[in-house]
């Protein structure tokens, strides 16, 4: 199975990701984040939470594990 970020469309192989696939490829894919997407979305969380006013929730994820 085949990580796609749902953001950006790269998909990961072998610990890299890269958008060079076949549009018609015949593979099972599971969606996600790639590492700069995610980092990008979680300053954006921080951002709201500092806007609102609330605490910062840290969670810990294990990305590209």
């Amino acid at each position: 199975m085949i990580r796609e970020c749902c953001v950006c469309g790269k998909r990961e192989r072998k610990g890299l990701w890269s958008r060079d696939y076949c549009p018609g490829e015949q593979v099972r894919i599971s969606h996600g984040y790639c590492p700069v997407c995610y980092a990008e979305f979680m300053d954006r969380l921080d951002l709201l939470f500092m806007v609102r006013g609330q605490k910062k929730i840290t969670a810990a994820a294990a990305v590209g594990s």
